[in-house]
């Protein structure tokens, strides 16, 4: 997982450059939080992708088995359609799905919290219980199911 998370995170450090150019220096509230999201949803999906490839023979049968799985995440993350267009339990339950409490981490550290640094941790606190509960999911399961054998 390890070249994939410094495509991203090589991807976010440009992207918040660009951000703070073209906005003339807007406000990085905590860039710990932004790395922090980075982190833990590499490790979810990491684990994700090792639990994956238990009933996965091929490469072409990985896009199969993982597209259900992340078109579910990518839809409750709140990217694609606002989680405040769909019915009050659904949004909720959006919620305390890892792709939206990584875009929640990665809002606040971007600024967010209105009230700075101590703010942004204050209401990251139930993201980041949020996205390490799904990390340490992510890791149960590899550990549980991923097999070191060779493939022919």
């Amino acid at each position: 997982s390890l070249p994939p998370f410094a495509v991203v995170l090589a991807q976010v450090i440009v992207g918040v450059a660009a951000t703070l150019i073209l906005f003339d220096g807007a406000i990085l509230t905590d860039p710990l939080l932004i790395l922090v999201a980075l982190i833990g949803t590499t490790v979810f999906l990491g684990g994700i992708s090792a639990w994956t490839s238990r009933f996965t023979t091929t490469v072409e049968g990985a896009q199969y088995s993982t597209m259900p799985i992340m078109m579910l995440l990518i839809f409750a993350s709140g990217t694609l359609l606002p989680t405040s267009v769909l019915p009050e339990q659904l949004a909720r339950l959006c919620e305390f799905t890892p792709l939206y409490t990584a875009a929640e981490l990665l809002g606040l550290g971007m600024g967010s919290a209105e009230g700075g640094f101590l703010t942004a941790w204050t209401e990251a606190a139930q993201p980041l219980a949020v996205l390490a509960a799904w990390a340490v999911l992510g890791i149960i399961l590899a550990k549980r199911t991923m097999v070191f054998t060779r493939r022919r």
